[in-house]
């Protein structure tokens, strides 16, 4: 059993999971074309605030960022996908996430 989360680690998690949430919701919608540097930039600051939050998981991985060359709608939705799966699998192994506040991560 793993150790339990930290305060400070479920704060990280909980903030990770709004923007999280606003990218799965667009990559939902009907959107398709080149997604924009601004939503890129967006989409690498979460990749980089889930391999840090998911650091701890050895058997997690880390996400790699989203290069600066034009990516599509599928693109972002494969990776937000990723990242949808690692925090399930993390909320699956930390109850504790469950308790404290409700989640913001769709089930």
């Amino acid at each position: 059993m793993p150790a339990p989360l930290s305060t400070r680690t479920i704060r990280a998690y909980r903030r990770l999971a709004k923007p999280l949430a606003a990218l799965m919701k667009v990559t939902r919608s009907k959107a398709a074309g080149p997604v924009g540097p601004a939503t890129v930039a967006r989409c690498n600051a979460v990749i980089a605030a889930a391999n840090a939050i998911f650091s701890r998981e050895r058997d997690f991985g880390r996400l790699p960022s989203l290069p600066a060359q034009p990516l599509s709608a599928l693109d972002l939705a494969l990776v937000v996908d990723e990242l949808t799966i690692a925090a399930l699998r993390f909320e699956e192994r930390y109850p504790e996430l469950d308790s404290s506040a409700p989640s913001s991560m769709p089930r």
